[in-house]
């Protein structure tokens, strides 16, 4: 079972416009929330995930793993455990990742664990020179 709904904010140099995926598994279901991203090549961005349960509680205190998608395979870009408001954020610089200028799709995953199910939503990354 897939749920979306659309997600909107705006940071520093990243705008952010995208879906919220839950994936299904595990005990209970877990939405890890995601959206669009558009940076710049050569800046710094700051790229978040938002884990919370399905009634929207955040989940704190779990590993969230970041990746870069290419048509072929992923390379990670970070990891990073959620906050008390279920946030796990890095810091995110294309060029360090030899990654030129062109549309992608970037992903945030969490592998879930005994009490909560998997979830995997991707967006789409867009890097400029």
């Amino acid at each position: 079972m897939k749920k979306t709904q659309i997600l909107l904010a705006t940071l520093a140099s990243v705008a952010l416009v995208g879906i919220v995926t839950a994936q299904m598994g595990g005990t209970r279901p877990s939405w890890l929330q995601i959206g669009d991203l558009a940076v710049k090549r050569t800046n710094t961005a700051t790229v978040s995930a938002r884990l919370t349960s399905t009634n929207g509680q955040a989940l704190a205190g779990y590993r969230v793993e970041f990746y870069a998608q290419y048509p072929s395979y992923s390379q990670q870009i970070g990891v990073a455990y959620t906050n008390n408001s279920g946030v796990a954020s890095i810091s995110f610089r294309p060029a360090n990742y030899n990654i030129n200028a062109g549309s992608y799709r970037w992903a945030a995953q969490f592998s879930g664990n005994g009490a909560w199910g998997a979830s995997i939503p991707s967006a789409k990354l867009t890097v400029t020179n």
